[in-house]
């Protein structure tokens, strides 16, 4: 269990909030699965990196291992026994050392490690899912910088369906390089699409970019859902990467939507860690934490944040909504989903108030819109 203060991710806070995500996703994700389907888990970047935990318990690889085989054991009580495989990928080779040791020592899963740049790597992988039986793959793409996630490069994992991916887009690293010449962001952000989002300043630039990334990506894997989440900078007002997630089954982003709800306050707990430790740091003295002192910049930060992104999602929502097209329950949820912090209890919410003030019509909606047809249609009054 990641704790808030664990020490393990002293200094790389970010770190804890994006395997905290990932843990929250895989384990409803491989009991829906599992149901009908064996499972893959593809770590594309897999590591060790700046591990400090025994047995690598503080990194990705790990997390997911222990996500899965909690799945599992929940899905043999109910009489269901999925086949469940991972394949770590690693490049550089004093980190694919640790790794393949780390893979040899599990035996309730079937785990292989493969060294090279995973982009170059494509028939390894596609040999892999041939050989378990072609299951329902998780890829989980997490490098350093941004080339290995130009859209080229991995087009043939986005394709790859059924499948479902998660990209960590490093918005620190791509925000310190989009204003210089002579780098090829179109095969990141799309064709003519960099100058104008270089143009850009502080968190509109991230914004513009991560967007404009998540729409390529869906665009190129042909995904129903695509949405992002943003993992803050754990001592700045500014985020220091986004996750995107792309599904093609309306079950899987409900699921993801549901995490990132989970991670939300726990984000809020990890900012307030690293920055009381940092004034520490500064003041060389211990805080003490009197009661009526549990609201911070931090938190707050974190509100504002989810204030913005809520009027942005309602926006576009309302965008779609007035375009006169017949809309359903899934294409509007699609669309207000997309944004980071907001969920679907949000979504319903808005809808019902909509409702109430007579500005769209639902097609057989009960009170709460309980068990509204995804299909239902919504029209314009």
């Amino acid at each position: 269990m990641i704790q808030p203060d664990d020490e393990a991710y002293l200094e790389r806070e970010q770190s804890a909030v994006k395997q905290y995500v990932l843990r929250e996703y895989l384990l409803p994700f491989a009991l829906i699965v599992g149901t009908w389907k064996d499972i893959a888990y593809i770590d594309c970047c897999a590591g060790p990196w700046q591990s400090r935990a025994k047995d690598y318990a503080d990194t990705s690889f790990a997390i997911a291992i222990n996500a899965l085989k909690n799945a599992r054991a929940e899905l043999s009580k109910q009489g269901r026994n999925p086949n469940v495989s991972c394949l770590f990928i690693e490049e550089k080779v004093s980190a694919f050392q640790q790794l393949k040791k780390f893979c040899e020592r599990q035996h309730d899963l079937k785990v292989e490690a493969l060294q090279g740049d995973f982009t170059q790597k494509i028939s390894e992988i596609k040999a892999f899912l041939k050989k378990h039986n072609d299951p329902f793959p998780f890829f989980f793409i997490d490098p350093k910088g941004w080339k290995s996630i130009r859209l080229p490069s991995i087009k043939p994992i986005l394709e790859i369906n059924p499948g479902e991916v998660l990209i960590n887009f490093m918005t620190s690293h791509i925000r310190r390089f989009l204003g210089l010449e002579g780098l090829d962001f179109d095969a990141l952000l799309g064709q003519g699409n960099a100058p104008e989002i270089a143009s850009l300043h502080g968190s509109e630039r991230d914004e513009a970019a991560v967007f404009t990334y998540a729409s390529e990506v869906k665009k190129t894997g042909n995904y129903d859902y695509i949405s992002t989440t943003v993992v803050p900078n754990p001592l700045q007002a500014q985020a220091h990467f986004h996750l995107i997630y792309g599904t093609r089954k309306w079950i899987g982003i409900k699921k993801f939507k549901e995490a990132e709800k989970r991670t939300f306050g726990f984000a809020g707990q990890i900012r307030k860690q690293a920055q009381r430790r940092a004034r520490e740091k500064r003041t060389s003295q211990p805080e003490f934490q009197f009661p009526g002192q549990e609201q911070d910049t931090s938190e707050q930060y974190m509100d504002k944040l989810r204030y913005r992104f809520l009027e942005l999602a309602e926006t576009r929502l309302l965008e779609a909504i007035n375009s006169g097209r017949e809309n359903t329950y899934h294409d509007l949820a699609a669309i207000y989903l997309r944004r980071p912090l907001v969920w679907e209890s949000d979504f319903r919410s808005l809808l019902e108030e909509l409702m109430t003030k007579k500005i769209i019509k639902i097609e057989d909606a009960k009170p709460g819109l309980r068990s509204i047809s995804e299909t239902a249609r919504i029209r314009k009054l």
